[in-house]
Parts: structure tokens; sequence; C-alpha cells
């Protein structure tokens, strides 16, 4: 059931200079730094994608299908979620909840081959876990402790 229609599409011009908008509150700017610093340029493995409601950008997050290569938890087959983020404007009204339950179609569409994603959260971000976890993310279990950032929660979501 929609509770709080969202749509999610990759990133297109129109969306930039919206996405480069797009605040957190200050305790959370550590765990996702300034959306315009997500745009930086082009990374190898990377791409962005924006939430909108209402076709208007509310959020957005990075797919890493190079995950694995800093992560021995994952596997080839396992990409990564990175710089999840609902402006702050916006959190609470369960947008990031909505965005997690529409990811696992949308991204079965855009890595096709991938088993399942992953996704650190950070044990203090207790929002964002809260908004995850309802959306259909499992926790692991396990702590990925050597982020700069603290321990993360390690979040699973099955693609297949």
């Amino acid at each position: 059931m929609i509770r709080n229609p969202v749509t999610i599409a990759p990133l297109v011009e129109e969306d930039i200079v919206a996405v480069q908008a797009l605040t957190v509150k200050p305790f959370q700017e550590i765990f996702a730094g300034p959306s315009v610093d997500l745009l930086a340029g082009p990374e190898a493995g990377f791409s962005v994608h924006v939430i909108k409601k209402q076709g208007t950008v509310v959020g957005m997050f990075r797919v890493d299908t190079r995950f694995h290569f800093g992560l021995a938890f994952a596997l080839a087959d396992t990409p990564g979620i990175r710089s999840f983020i609902i402006d702050k404007n916006k959190q609470g009204q369960g947008l990031g909840t909505e965005a997690s339950r529409m990811m696992p179609s949308y991204l079965r569409g855009i890595i096709p081959m991938a088993r399942g994603v992953y996704m650190l959260v950070n044990v203090n971000n207790q929002g964002a876990y809260k908004s995850c976890f309802s959306g259909g993310w499992a926790d692991t279990g396990e702590k990925y402790t050597l982020g700069h950032t603290g321990p993360q929660h390690i979040l699973w979501m099955p693609l297949r």
C-alpha cells in the first residue's frame, strides 16, 4: 500500500539545481555531506537518483556498484546505497520509508544482476534507521566500525 507516494528516477540535468539545494539536519551532515559535494563530478561505479513527491525533488541517493571493493561483507553482485538523504524540511513525513519501499522494484530495473543491496546507517542517526527499517531494509545484526563517522548498522535489502 502506498502511504506517501514518491517517485524515483535517475538524476537528469533539470534536477541538478534542486538536488544541490537539498540539506539535512546539522547532526546529519557528517553522515551524508552537502548534496553539492555528492554531485562534484562523475565517479566510477556511482549513479545518482532523485526522489520526488508531486514532481518536486525531496531527496536523493547514490548507487555504488563498486561497494564490494571497500567492504569485505559485500560481494560483486551486492552493490550499495550511499548518501540516501531526504531534505531536512521534508523529514518526518514518511518519504524515506516510502522511497525504501519502492527501491526493490526500481533497483531491479537499473541493476538487474544484483542479488541485493547494502546500506550503512550510522547508529546515531536513529530517524534514518527507523525510516529504512520501516521501508523494508533488514538489519544484518552486524556493525561496520571502520568508517570515519563511527559505528554503522549494516542494512540489507534483497532484490531477487
